[in-house]
Formats: structure tokens, C-alpha cells, sequence
């Protein structure tokens, strides 16, 4: 099992040189950070420099700072996982200037170990109001702050090598709290940088999932990236001077200059790369699946500012590994601030998934065969598997093995699989091994059912195996089929010459000669085709599931078990129609079997009686 750890304190800011004679500015020479060439442009401050804080949230509950956020070293989270972050710039007791922009540079790809860490981060906020924002247990202000999440985490055992350990399902949880305490104005609460208008999102963001190739005067300078030679690091811009300037969305009368005793504080989210997309080696179509990290006309913490540029929506060919497959103290977050340095922005450690599902396609030509040990394993049928942590991947069955498909690695969980029937086969058959994998309130093993409800257990994930699944489908022949159709006519009166009346009684019989229960719907509809001197009405009808409205007679969602007959009968009642009139009954129904969708039509159908009116 592999995870991230973050070595890096985050206590230590390299801040750039400066010596000052008169007024002076010092260009700082190339030095290396993080493998960036790295140049800072310092200037005196004013107000001095903020102290910044950069904190991250360990939700795990057998820890001692369980639920707590901090800096330096996070515990385990899990791949596919939203992990948040907080960046506080603190004023002193003579205040502090703020830089005009800052760049949150996240760690996306690690070369020696071949693996995605964060394919893109999401909702971003800012606030002025100290008492919202984040702090460690020990640095809550005598004004109030947080330093957990009011929503506890669900907590969820994962196997780790060889054993097992505590973390959260469903990842970070503080964003109920950034949420529960936003505000349209940053002096009030939290604001959301996501629900701008695009022309105001592209000054307080203007740089979205850029890639930072070196640090240019304190920033992130973009450079070209490729799917065979991805960036090391990718990064967001925020530009404080368009969000709090004289000319910004939420102008401050004290910009630049913090007042003492004051914050601003940015939150965000990253997403930890899952191995099951990005690992085409398995069969998974690879990174673009994944349409949040590709996208580039959707939600604007995650379009690309550049997507002519950085278009990576055809990164669907190279196989990687996911967050939880690198190592090495580089994994990290770092913000850089002009004037400021640059500060280390914790990741937690990432623990890979590593159980499986194999889904599996069986055909048969025996309609009772529902465990298909009389058919054969096929290639090429669409079949999918969606549970928690984000999964929801797709394959054609035969890209691992004849007739199956092998999805993963996976956390233990609950599954939903589910296959994509062909027209003209029906699903006969679900199986699942071992049955105990078979989810409550699916049935039993081979009764169909699609989707069908698959656990995932921990024991198999620690063994790196899991349940299969194998859906036999059969090409049925029609079982449902009409066994009668027919008509009685009784004259009313002496007929008179030209024209003529009577009653007309229709009787519809399907019967379900299979082995499957079946859904019926349908119609029985009478038309005349002449009624000059005369008219026709339809006066009575019986049948399950029926109604009658005008001479059509309606039958939906009528359940025929096997061996079953259901009757129908529609009475037309006509009066003095004239010689050569042709009275029309036209029958038209379709079926379903149980455990399917797909529908078929009964054998015989459709069917029309006709008759012509002939004065006596």
C-alpha cells in the first residue's frame, strides 16, 4: 500500500533578502525551490509583512487532533478524496501590507513514481472575517475561530499494508462549515469565488490549472505541458488587488495595508487522483474520463483560463498511477507571495485502493439457463460500475480476458454494477461470487438484476482481489403471445335496407407460455369508417389494468406470471350505419420480462378484425 507524507514543516517560509539603502530594491538571484528556479522581487512594506499560515484538516478519530486542523504532517485520506486547505495572512500589531496576487501551486505529477497526485482543485472562497476562518487548536484568537469541522466525519476502516487503518468515507467535511457561514460580503463571512460572473472570476482567477514551470518575480510563470511530459506542479492565481482594491469586487478603504489585528484567509479544495481512472493499464480509458480535470466549459474552479493551451481532455492513452502511488517530500502544496517567500502547503498521506470487481457477460441460446452454464463468455457489451469515493467507470467486456472486464483498484465498498442490454436479448440471469458480495435486497444468486448491489469487502481488498459478477442474457423468442382475438356481432331491430345497427362484442386473450413473469401493456382502439345517418359508441369494457376512453380501450403495467391468460373485452354499440361502412378493431401491445427493461411484442401482434356493414 502506498500513501504521501509530507516532511516539509510548514512553519518554515523562505522569505527573499533585503537590505535597504534609502529606497532600495533587490532582485533576488536564481535560487532552487522545489526544483523551481525560483525569483522574488522584495520591496519594503509599509505595513510590514503578514505572518501567513497555511493549514490543513486531519479527520481521522483515533488520533489525538482528531478532527482538527493543522500544519506540518496530515494523516491518511483517501484517493478520489476533495482535501481542504486554508492560507491565512495575519496582520501584526502595526498591520501588514498585502501583495497584489499570490499562486497556489499544487503538486499534479510525480515523475519518479509515475503517478498523479492532484488532478484539480475546486471551490474557492476568501474572507475577511476572523472568527470563520480555520486555526489550530492553539492559535484560536480571543475573537473566535475554528479549529475543527461542526460535522464529524464518517469514518470507515481501509486495509494499509497488511493491516488496517482509520480514515474518512466521504473526505473533507469542512465545506459545510465554509458553506454554512459564506456571505456575499468577504467583511461577513465566507464568499465564493465560484459563483462570479465569468468576467469577474478571470480577474480574481485569472490563472486556473496552469502549469507553474518556474517562479518568475514571486509568481508562477506558465509553460507548455503534454500528456507524455506532464508539469510537475499545476497552479491558481489569486489576484487580491481585483478582489479588495480600489477598483476590485469588494473594494477596501485599507488596501493594501492590513489593518493590525487583522486576516484574509483563502479556502480551497483539492482532489487526490484516483488510480482506477488514471491507470490505464487495467483497461480504464485513462485520465480524460475524468471530465472535472479535462473539462473547459464547465464550473470555473476547474476550467482551464487556457484551454486552447491546456486542453487535456485527449489525455486518454497513458497509464499512471494515482495520488496514493507517490512518495517523496515534493508532494506538497506551495504558495508563493511577492514580497512575502514561498510556504509549504501540506498534503495529507494517500492510501491507494486495491480490491477489484470483474464483471462478466455469458450468451445462451437455452431460455432456462440462467447460471449460463450452457452459453459462452462474450466480448464487446457496455457494462459500468459506480459506487462512493467518486468512482463511476465504464468498460466493454473482453479488455481483461475473454467475456469480462476487471474494474479497479477499488476501496472496500458497496458497489452498484450494471450491464447495457442489447436489443434483442433479454437479462436471464444475475450471478455473483462469492454470494456473500451479493448486496441485501437483491435477491439471490442467479435471480437477474441490473444494476445489482456488489460489496466489495475489506478482506478482499487487503487480499487485492474482490467479487465477480456475471450477467447471462438469452435471445428470447416471443413467450408472451395473443391466444385469442375474435368477435361477436348481434343485429339489433329489422335491418332495413341501406343501413343497419347492432352491438359488437370484441374478446382480446394473451397468455404467457414462457418462463418469466411478464409486464403487459397495450390497446384495443375501434374505428368506423362511415357514420353518415348513424353513430357508434364503445359502452363497456372489463380486463385487468384497463381503461376505457372513447373507443379505445388501454391496458399498462399488467403483470401476467407464467402460465397466466389475461381477457379483455370491449363492447361497440352502432346505430343506422350505412351499407359498405367498415368497422375496424386494431390491437397493439409490448411486454417486459422481469428483472429487464427492454421490450418486446407478443406473438401475434398487432392484430386487426374488420367487418363491413351490409343492409339487409
Amino acid at each position: 500500500m502506498n500513501d504521501v507524507r509530507e516532511r516539509r514543516s510548514t512553519n518554515e517560509i523562505k522569505k527573499p533578502s533585503l537590505r535597504t539603502v534609502g529606497l532600495a530594491l533587490l532582485l533576488v538571484a536564481s535560487s532552487v525551490f522545489g526544483g523551481i528556479a525560483y525569483f522574488a522581487l522584495a520591496a519594503t512594506s509599509p505595513g510590514g509583512t503578514p505572518t501567513v499560515t497555511t493549514l490543513g484538516n486531519q479527520e481521522r478519530q483515533d488520533i489525538t487532533a482528531a478532527n482538527q486542523w493543522v500544519e506540518g504532517n496530515i494523516d491518511f485520506w483517501l484517493e478520489s478524496h476533495l482535501y481542504d486547505a486554508e492560507v491565512r495572512f495575519d496582520a501584526g500589531s502595526s498591520g501588514a501590507t498585502i501583495p497584489n496576487a499570490v499562486d497556489v501551486s499544487m503538486s499534479f505529477f510525480f515523475a519518479e513514481k509515475n503517478a498523479i497526485v492532484i488532478d484539480w482543485t475546486q471551490d474557492w472562497f476568501v474572507t475577511l472575517k476572523g472568527n470563520v476562518m480555520f486555526y489550530s487548536k492553539t492559535s484560536v484568537p480571543p475573537g473566535g475561530g475554528l479549529f475543527k469541522c461542526s460535522t464529524p466525519p464518517n469514518i470507515v476502516t481501509i486495509p494499509k499494508g497488511g493491516s488496517s487503518i482509520m480514515v474518512p468515507q466521504a473526505g473533507s467535511i469542512c465545506i459545510s462549515d465554509v458553506k454554512g457561514l459564506s456571505n456575499p460580503d468577504p467583511n461577513l463571512g465566507w464568499t465564493s469565488l465560484m459563483s462570479l460572473p465569468l468576467a469577474d472570476l478571470n480577474k480574481t482567477l485569472p490563472k486556473r490549472n496552469e502549469p507553474c514551470s518556474t517562479v518568475v518575480n514571486g509568481l508562477c510563470s506558465s509553460g507548455a505541458e503534454s500528456e507524455s511530459s506532464p508539469a510537475t506542479d499545476h497552479y491558481f492565481r489569486v489576484s487580491f488587488v481585483d478582489l479588495f482594491g480600489p477598483s476590485g469586487k469588494y473594494p477596501q478603504s485599507w488596501w493594501p495595508n492590513l489593518p493590525a489585528g487583522k486576516s484574509l484567509a483563502i479556502y480551497f479544495r483539492s482532489h487526490l487522483a484516483l488510480t482506477g481512472i488514471w491507470k490505464t493499464a487495467i483497461g480504464g480509458p485513462g485520465g480524460g474520463s475524468q471530465s472535472e480535470f479535462c473539462i473547459t466549459t464547465g464550473p470555473g474552479a476547474i476550467r482551464n483560463t487556457n484551454p486552447s493551451t491546456y486542453n487535456r481532455c485527449s489525455w486518454t492513452t497513458v497509464s499512471r498511477e494515482g495520488a496514493g502511488g507517490a512518495q517523496g517530500s515534493k508532494n506538497h502544496g506551495t504558495l508563493f507571495a511577492p514580497g512575502i517567500g514561498a510556504k509549504t502547503i501540506p498534503l495529507p498521506q494517500v492510501v491507494s485502493p486495491t480490491g477489484f470487481i470483474t464483471v462478466c457477460k455469458i450468451v445462451t441460446l437455452v431460455e432456462t439457463d440462467r447460471t449460463g452454464a450452457f452459453g459462452s463468455l462474450t466480448n464487446g457489451w457496455t457494462v459500468h460500475v459506480e459506487g462512493p469515493f467518486g468512482t463511476s467507470l465504464t468498460e466493454l467486456t473482453g479488455s481483461d480476458g475473454l467475456g469480462c472486464s476487471k474494474f479497479g483498484p477499488l476501496f472496500p465498498a458497496t458497489y452498484s454494477v450494471s450491464e447495457v442490454v442489447q436489443a434483442g436479448y433479454v437479462n436471464i440471469g444475475t450471478i455473483v461470487v462469492p454470494e456473500s458480495s451479493r448486496a441485501p435486497g437483491n435477491g439471490t444468486s442467479p435471480d437477474p438484476s441490473n444494476p445489482i448491489g456488489v460489496i466489495l469487502t475489506l478482506s478482499q481488498a487487503q487480499s487485492g482481489s474482490g467479487p465477480t459478477v456475471t450477467f447471462v442474457n438469452f435471445p428470447p423468442r416471443p413467450i408472451l403471445k395473443l391466444s385469442e382475438f375474435g368477435y361477436t356481432n348481434t343485429p339489433t331491430g329489422t335491418p332495413i335496407h341501406g343501413v343497419t345497427s347492432g352491438v359488437t362484442v370484441y374478446t382480446v386473450k394473451m397468455t404467457n407460455y414462457g418462463s418469466a413473469d411478464a409486464t403487459l401493456s397495450g390497446s384495443l382502439t375501434v374505428t368506423v369508417s362511415d357514420t353518415t345517418g348513424g353513430s357508434f359508441a364503445c359502452t363497456a369494457s372489463s380486463g385487468p389494468g384497463s381503461s376505457l376512453s372513447g373507443c379505445t380501450l388501454t391496458f399498462d403495467g399488467v403483470s401476467v406470471p407464467i402460465g397466466a391468460t389475461v381477457t379483455y373485452t370491449l363492447t361497440l354499440e352502432y346505430t343506422t350505419l350505412p351499407t359498405g361502412s367498415i368497422v375496424a378493431a386494431s390491437l397493439a401491445a409490448s411486454y417486459v420480462l422481469s428483472g429487464s427493461n427492454q421490450s418486446f411484442v407478443p406473438s401475434g401482434v398487432p392484430a386487426e378484425i374488420r367487418f363491413t356493414i351490409q343492409g339487409g
